[in-house]
């Protein structure tokens, strides 16, 4: 899984113009907007979403998620760890 990088200079390389085809960055793999999981242990905790917007290969279905989801999923785990921080026991 590979989340594209902020930088607006970056993306826009990652990102196709219009009549483009976005490309894998690992095989060359035509890109195709989808849903898929993402999962992450952090901080005590596993949070799982399973249909999380992304762009994803139809060749090796490597995952690339855009900067609108990834704020999302930033925001979403700062959320649950300042609950964590609440609630859990120190071990």
């Amino acid at each position: 899984m590979r989340i594209i990088p902020k930088t607006r200079a970056r993306i826009s390389c990652l990102l196709p113009s219009a009549g483009d085809v976005m490309r894998c960055m690992f095989c060359q793999g035509r890109m195709e907007r989808g849903v898929a999981p993402f999962h992450i242990d952090r901080k005590g905790y596993h949070l799982v979403l399973d249909n999380v917007p992304a762009y994803i290969c139809r060749q090796c279905g490597e995952v690339y998620f855009a900067e609108a989801e990834v704020d999302a999923l930033q925001q979403a785990m700062q959320a649950v760890d300042k609950q964590v921080e609440r609630i859990a026991v120190p071990a």
